[in-house]
């Protein structure tokens, strides 16, 4: 079961607080938290990047390039292997979730025996510099 993590910046010292998304009406003596900026909240993907988990809003470094990790709608190219199909068949799917959208405007979802091969090099937030670098 993937773990159900959030991050986001903290509203008073500006540092990354990781832990569980809470509305401000759920708390109580028993939760400490932290108000943090609500544009900067991301979501934990499941995806590790050389040990080092992997956010919504993360940017990312791999052979494809640089890129955001973003969630939504994106296209998946279905792999069919080596059966046959009529020539007006579609291998293109539609999907939600979490992808990695490219500066080169490509869009990826990293396969598991990948991961080493892509690494977080900061986030949309704090380094916007390293998506202009790319482009």
């Amino acid at each position: 079961m993937q773990e159900i993590l959030f991050k986001g910046k903290d509203k008073v010292d500006g540092r990354w607080i990781t832990g569980f998304l809470v509305s401000p009406k759920h708390i109580g003596d028993w939760v400490t938290a932290h108000p943090v900026d609500p544009e900067t909240v991301g979501q934990f993907t499941g995806w590790v990047f050389n040990g080092v988990k992997a956010f919504q809003g993360d940017i990312v470094k791999s052979a494809f390039g640089i890129g955001v990790i973003r969630f939504g709608k994106y296209r998946v190219e279905l792999d069919l292997g080596d059966c046959e199909i009529d020539d007006h068949a579609e291998t293109w799917i539609d999907s939600i979730g979490f992808y990695i959208e490219y500066t080169s405007g490509e869009q990826t979802v990293p396969d598991y025996d990948w991961m080493d091969y892509f690494t977080v090099i900061g986030n949309i937030h704090d380094n916007p510099e390293l998506l202009e670098a790319e482009r």
